[in-house]
């Protein structure tokens, strides 16, 4: 009789124990599951991203390459002329005279021209330099000034010898901003006057056709004039 009910007793809590590792087995391997499922999910998330970024930089340059033009001389002269004449309106609005003489040099030189910018050098005027040295291309310029003679609008009677340059219709004392028209569709300006004198080579400086520097000039900034950004961008997108 003892025995027996030992035996019955030994049977019941076997299977208990029995009982007990099972459910526990049950309940490592969901969770086994549960953690594998998130990783899953972890690493298509990952994969999105990874496409989302390369789409992303794919199209960052796209739109560079679309910026690259490069404008024949009569397309640049068409286009400094019209920005001239939409200068010309803002000048007269302003009580100040605007030409497109921005630059000139004295002797010739087989170097580049050229001006420093917040986004590098622009080449405005090529020489035997072989270009590599110039992200950017001057498509044209003009500067604003208050005219000795009281013109105002586009004035035809700035443009002199290289040895009067300015003085001879230019008044120092008043502001003067030069515009130089980057083929990247950016406006970069060099203000001076205020006192300061200053001349068509002022913002520029040679380089030898080695592509040295022989100078350093004084850098345009990117211009805070949003409307003639705007206006140098509609005329570049007409070519």
């Amino acid at each position: 009789m003892f025995k027996h009910q030992t035996l019955t007793l030994l049977l019941g809590t076997s299977l208990l124990l029995l009982t007990a590792c099972q459910v526990k087995q049950a309940s490592t391997n969901s969770a086994s599951s549960s953690s594998q499922q998130p990783a899953s999910q972890s690493e298509t998330a990952s994969s999105k991203i990874v496409s989302k970024t390369t789409t992303s930089s794919s199209t960052t340059s796209q739109a560079v390459q679309e910026t690259t033009h490069s404008y024949t001389d009569s397309q640049k002269a068409a286009i400094t002329h019209d920005f001239l004449n939409w200068a010309g309106q803002r000048a007269e609005v302003g009580n100040m005279a605007v030409s497109d003489w921005y630059f000139d040099h004295g002797a010739d030189d087989p170097g580049d021209w050229y001006a420093e910018t917040p986004d590098g050098r622009i080449l405005v005027q090529h020489g035997e330099g072989d270009g590599r040295h110039y992200p950017i291309q001057a498509v044209g310029g003009c500067i604003f000034y208050t005219a000795l003679d009281g013109t105002t609008g586009i004035d035809s009677q700035l443009y002199d010898s290289y040895a009067r340059n300015y003085a001879s219709n230019m008044d120092m004392s008043r502001p003067i901003s030069k515009y130089l028209l980057g083929d990247n569709g950016v406006v970069y300006e060099l203000k001076t006057g205020n006192g300061q004198t200053t001349n068509t080579e002022d913002g520029f400086a040679l380089a030898p056709f080695s592509g040295s520097r022989n100078t350093t000039p004084t850098p345009f900034t990117v211009s805070q004039d949003t409307a003639a950004q705007q206006e140098l961008k509609s005329l570049l997108a007409a070519y």
